[in-house]
């Protein structure tokens, strides 16, 4: 049985006039679990984007399914280079977050999965990095702690007053 293959479309939004922004130059991602598909809109976020997929029930009677949440960098949809989530909770964005494949190599996570169908993901600034609140349809409540990436933290702009 051939595996199907579902693209992911990512849209971005101009706040100020809510137009579509040109995106001939944005990446696709193949989705290859059977039947994956994204239905929740993409967040753009410090250079990454974030969404999540629904993968359907495989019994045609029933309800429901699994998802996962992704977050890859936003330029070319790739695995991100430092630590995106901290996994260990230690509130630190290091090493110690890598998991081991299946291959045995180490690498960061680029999401994570439910046995439920998970919501689109919402942003919370924090002093320690991005809040990533998700919710499902278990009734779930799932918040991690997102790296803002380099020179996010601290003061981003200033105004002499005179």
């Amino acid at each position: 049985m051939a595996v199907a293959k579902h693209q992911v479309h990512v849209t971005l939004l101009n706040r100020q006039r809510a137009r579509k922004v040109d995106t001939r130059g944005l990446r696709k991602i193949t989705l290859t679990l059977l039947g994956e598909m994204q239905i929740t809109d993409s967040v753009l976020r410090s250079g990454k984007v974030a969404f999540t997929t629904l993968i359907p029930d495989t019994d045609p009677c029933s309800y429901g399914g699994r998802s996962w949440f992704m977050l890859l960098d936003a330029i070319n949809g790739t695995r991100l280079a430092q630590s995106p989530i901290d996994v260990n909770a230690d509130r630190e964005f290091s090493d110690d977050d890598k998991v081991t494949l299946a291959d045995d190599a180490e690498a960061f996570i680029s999401g994570f999965g439910s046995s439920a169908i998970m919501a689109q993901v919402r942003f919370v600034a924090s002093p320690d990095g991005d809040l990533g609140i998700v919710t499902d349809t278990a009734n779930n409540v799932r918040t991690v702690l997102l790296n803002p990436g380099a020179g996010r933290l601290g003061r981003q702009s200033w105004r002499q007053l005179r």
